[in-house]
């Protein structure tokens, strides 16, 4: 998190159960992505009619792939929050939640 004091505004903890605890993500993490590696979502993304917002916390990492994810997307739109991480939408809140509803506006034309 780019403001570790936004974690306050977390409902629940998330943290209180073992799946979620540090060791286990990161083992869960590197068998997945480990097993990801050769696969390239980008051309089946192209085929993809809907409207996407592509969210991006500008301190969370890899940066490269919203980037690539909103030009891989016929309709991608990106919507970047500085000074937040992977979790925009507790660090940033209004924001977060003004510019989804824009979206939502703009494409379903309320």
């Amino acid at each position: 998190m780019g403001d570790p004091a936004a974690a306050e505004n977390i409902k629940g903890n998330p943290w209180q159960y073992e799946q979620e605890w540090a060791p286990t993500v990161e083992r869960r993490q590197q068998t997945l992505f480990g097993n990801l590696e050769e696969f390239d979502w980008r051309p089946l993304m192209k085929s993809v009619e809907a409207p996407a917002l592509v969210v991006r916390g500008e301190l969370d990492r890899p940066s490269v792939c919203r980037e690539e994810w909103v030009t891989a997307f016929p309709h991608g739109r990106l919507l970047r929050l500085p000074g937040t991480g992977h979790w925009p939408f507790v660090e940033r809140r209004q924001e977060f939640f003004a510019a989804l509803t824009q979206f939502l506006d703009d494409e379903l034309g309320a």
